[in-house]
Parts: C-alpha cells; structure tokens; sequence
C-alpha cells in the first residue's frame, strides 16, 4: 500500500503503512465432519488437512457446505459427528466443545461487522479487552498502519468506502495475532475494482504474516488469484481438492470442469477411443466403444484464422454470427455447418473478425475434456 497521511490531534505526517507482524502458524485438521439443519445435511463426512501457513479457499455454490465448514472451525457451531483440531489440540469432537474465543481464531465476515458507533480505532481494539487500553491502542494503531488507515482512527464506520471498511474489518481480523484466519466471502460485497485492489492487499498482508488462512468464496477466479490450495464443494461434500493448476488441467469431473471453465460442450459415443464433434474427432482414451460421453472445449483452447486462399490452417470452417468486446479479447459466436447451436471462442486478436466472416477453427487437442455422459 502507498504511503498515506493522517492526522492525530494538529499534527499531520505522511506514514509508511507498517510491516505485519508475523505469527506462528499452525495447521487445522477436520476429519469426518456431518453437520445438518434440521433435514438438510449441510456439511456430509468432510475430512481435510491444511498445512501451516497455507491459505485454502473454500469454493462452491451457495448452500454447497463452505460457510458451515467455516463456522464448524470458527466454533459457531457445533459438529454432530466428526472432530476437530487446530494445532494438534482438539477443538471439537464427541464428548468435546472449545469456545470460539478460546480457539485462537481470527474471523472476518462478509458483511464487516463493524460497529457503527464506535470509531474506527475502538472496533479495532474490541478483541483487545483483555490489554490494559495503551497496549491495546498502540496494536490497534499498528494494524491500522498495516491496511494504511490509521488516519481513519477517530472516524466511524459511516464515513469510510466499502473497501475502507473492509480493510478495517481485516485490521480487527489480525490485531490479536491469530495463528489461523478464517474469512467468509470477505470480498464479495465490494464493486469489482475496489475488490480486486482490496483482495490483492489483503493477500500481500496475509503472506507476510504467514496465518493459516481458511477463505469461503464463491467465485472461481478469486480462488485461483489467492489461493494455495482450492477446496471445491458441493451439496456438502469435497468435490475436488488441489492447486489451481490441477483444477485448470484435470478436472475431477464435469461439475469442476463447469466450475472454473467456460465450455462448448458436445455430446458423443465413443468409437475406436475417438469421438466425433462438430469441430472433428477428437480423443477419448479410457473410455469403451459405444460410451455415450460430454467433450468439452474450452472457449479459449480454439485457435481461430480468417478462411481463404492464404489460410495456413486446416480445420473445421464456420462463419461469425456475433462479436462481443469484453476488453482484453472478443468472443466469437461461430456456426459450423450440421450444428444448430454458435460455438464460443474467445480470442485476444480483438477487432480481427467481423460478423459475416468465414472463419477456420481447430481446437487445441491437447486441452479438450471428456467426460462420461450425466444421466439427467
């Protein structure tokens, strides 16, 4: 963050933002976790290790099991089955309940939980009671200075932008020093700009203080930006856990290929471990002949040329029905002969190819998907 300049009193300085503090991290184990509300199984034999000072994001839809998870953790509630442990030291289990503020846990919400009528310094002091108040106002004053608003100290929480606030609430987040952070959609409510400059503060913070960080998100491409580690869930269950490599590459099944890319999708049987698409034959090792199966190409991985005598590209010809501008690429609806649905590509050669125009494309076989058939 940029140096900034704030006031106490008559006195003005220009103040560099401080240098986290670093804590001892330490790891979290979750081993066969159920949790439901009332009939409906919200988290469903969940079992997980983060390592220390790793930083897992929690993906999904809403109503998959993450924000439970992240209260099972916090402490909010209670697991029905299943344990516990933070550090090696068990925190919740069958015949065991340790308190939230006994879990040496910092939280963070979606919603910033500020207290409109304490000051910005007072709410980031709140979890500091058990500090006589000069201790307590000298940390909060560092973890001001570490999100850069320690000019903020004497305001309320009304005067600040959402992005302000939110890195207020990250201030009373790290305060205590906490060997593990837990963050429940902590971006979500903020415009795109400031949440993208927001997220990429608060992940410089969090390297530097080396906190096990636990963050629920719905959104795939955050996940991708911060994580170490992606945690996909559905219906309470784990879907797929690895690094955003191996979600981009090897997508445990269509719901995580869906998930993170965007798809033209292609229903198949499979013959001679190729299948037919309209885009050509494509590879399909592992599955049997006459398998009915779904190929998926990414709107990215289809290589795109204007068609004519100088084409240098064989592959299958369409014409471009529609061009969207999105910024940094154009996205391409194309129809190909014999297919009634527009196949997407995305391509960074903006402004290249205009409704009308005979197009050659050939997908990058390399990345193309395919998976067995979903039965509804």
């Amino acid at each position: 963050m940029a140096n900034v300049a704030y006031s106490e009193g008559s006195k003005t300085e220009v103040m560099e933002p401080a240098q986290p503090q670093s804590v001892v991290p330490t790891s979290i184990r979750i081993n066969d976790v159920h949790h439901t509300y009332g009939d409906t199984a919200a988290v469903r034999g969940v079992s997980l290790d983060v390592a220390a000072g790793e930083i897992v994001c929690l993906l999904g839809h809403s109503g998959c099991g993450k924000t439970t998870l992240l209260r099972l953790l916090a402490g909010i509630e209670r697991p029905q089955q299943g344990d516990i442990a933070i550090g090696g030291r068990h925190v919740a289990g069958e015949s065991l309940f340790v308190s939230p503020e006994h879990r040496g846990v910092g939280l963070m919400f979606q919603d910033f939980a500020l207290f409109p009528h304490l000051t910005i310094l007072d709410n980031v002091m709140f979890g500091l009671k058990h500090l006589k108040r000069d201790v307590a106002r000298a940390e909060a004053l560092n973890a001001l200075d570490q999100v850069g608003l320690r000019h903020t100290a004497s305001d309320h929480p009304h005067m600040l932008s959402g992005g302000m606030q939110q890195r207020v609430a990250l201030a009373r987040a790290i305060v205590p020093r906490p060997s593990v952070l837990l963050m429940d959609e902590p971006f979500s409510g903020l415009d795109r700009r400031t949440r993208d400059q927001v997220r990429d503060e608060t992940l410089v913070i969090l390297r530097d203080m080396g906190a096990t960080t636990v963050v629920v998100t719905h959104d795939p491409d955050e996940a991708l930006r911060i994580a170490d580690r992606i945690v996909l869930m559905r219906a309470g269950c784990v879907v797929q856990d690895g690094s955003a490599r191996r979600f981009y590459e090897e997508p445990a099944d269509l719901f995580a290929a869906r998930f993170f890319h965007e798809l033209n999708e292609f229903e198949g049987v499979v013959k001679d471990a190729h299948v037919d698409t309209p885009l050509g034959s494509m590879a399909a090792h592992g599955f049997a002949n006459g398998q009915a199966v779904l190929v998926g190409i990414r709107h990215a991985s289809i290589e795109v040329q204007a068609a004519g005598q100088q084409a240098a590209m064989e592959g299958q010809v369409g014409r471009v029905r529609a061009v969207q501008f999105l910024g940094e690429s154009d996205l391409l609806h194309i129809a190909v002969p014999s297919y009634e649905r527009p196949i997407f590509v995305r391509t960074s050669l903006s402004d290249q190819f205009k409704t009308g125009q005979d197009v050659i494309l050939k997908p990058n076989e390399d990345t193309v998907l395919v998976f067995q058939k979903p039965t509804a």
